[in-house]
């Protein structure tokens, strides 16, 4: 997969079955010239989610094994990752970055109910939350949507958030071939 970075237009992330996800600043005159930097997340990266919080750069990689890694950019350093989290079987490969309440917005999926799971991992300056997955919370849990498992989410607007910074619509498609 691809994605622009929304702050910085000429930053492009790739995310590549190789296990790496790798940043272009496409502004360049050629390929080798626009590589800037490679992650290696040692697992197939389905998405890379960059975003900036406290004047930092950072890239969030989801691989095909659920596990979801947070890099700083500049630094080419995973600053923390998660391999499991409760109530979700796997991760689909979006989500955003809201700044509004300085956290990360992902989904899921459950393989029993084929629920959808919209969770945030919170960015915030807390002190108290010591453990990566204190940070962790589940924001909807969405029901009867498909008959097979669910592989992806399209967000309805162009940010993906309302101006109180929740997701207000959202499509997904599922391996029964519904949308």
């Amino acid at each position: 997969s691809v994605a622009f970075d929304r702050q910085s237009p000429t930053k492009l992330y790739t995310a590549s079955a190789d296990g790496t996800a790798s940043l272009y600043d496409v502004s360049a005159a050629n390929e080798d010239d626009a590589f800037v930097m490679c992650y290696n997340a040692n697992c197939d990266v389905v998405h890379a989610i960059p975003f900036n919080h406290s004047n930092c750069e950072y890239v969030v990689l989801i691989t095909s094994v659920n596990t979801l890694s947070i890099w700083d950019v500049e630094e080419g350093e995973c600053v923390v990752q998660y391999n499991a989290f409760h109530g979700i079987d796997y991760l689909l490969p979006r989500g955003h970055y809201d700044s509004a309440c300085s956290r990360i917005v992902l989904f899921g999926g459950t393989f029993a109910e084929h629920n959808v799971v919209q969770f945030s991992i919170s960015l915030s300056a807390d002190e108290g939350l010591s453990d990566p997955m204190q940070r962790v919370s589940i924001d909807g849990v969405y029901t009867d949507s498909h008959y097979g498992l669910v592989r992806d989410v399209c967000l309805s607007r162009s940010d993906g958030v309302g101006v109180d910074g929740s997701v207000h619509q959202f499509y997904t498609c599922g391996e029964e071939g519904r949308v």
